[in-house]
């Protein structure tokens, strides 16, 4: 789940499990970002969404370059944020990351947006 929580600095919040191989990420690299796949590209988010980078290299196959953080951003994406983590919390199973964005670009194209029924049944 990604959220707002602040305008200046632009901020956001993202709430990530501590079994998931991204929450160790996270936590090394000090940075994540955040990519918006365009409504064309439900595999590609199924891609990334359902196998574990534990198994394999998500990048592999995939076009993306390396942000100023070193955060990996898709190339073919509709948007991304680039964050810095500034603060985290440890909420339990997850720890909620607060990122102030530090990069970020948009184009036009339709978001995909996520609804559970979609994908699962």
């Amino acid at each position: 789940m990604v959220s707002q929580v602040s305008l200046r600095p632009p901020c956001v919040a993202v709430s990530i499990a501590k079994r998931r191989y991204t929450h160790d990420f996270i936590c090394d690299n000090g940075s994540f970002v955040i990519n918006v796949l365009g409504v064309d590209q439900a595999m590609l988010g199924g891609h990334f969404g359902l196998r574990s980078g534990r198994d394999m290299s998500k990048c592999a196959g995939v076009e993306w370059e390396s942000g100023q953080t070193g955060a990996p951003i898709l190339k073919e994406c509709c948007a991304w944020l680039e964050c810095r983590v500034k603060h985290q919390m440890d909420m339990g199973h997850c720890t909620l990351f607060i990122g102030e964005i530090v990069d970020a670009k948009t184009q036009d194209e339709t978001p995909l947006i996520y609804v559970e029924s979609d994908y699962f049944c």
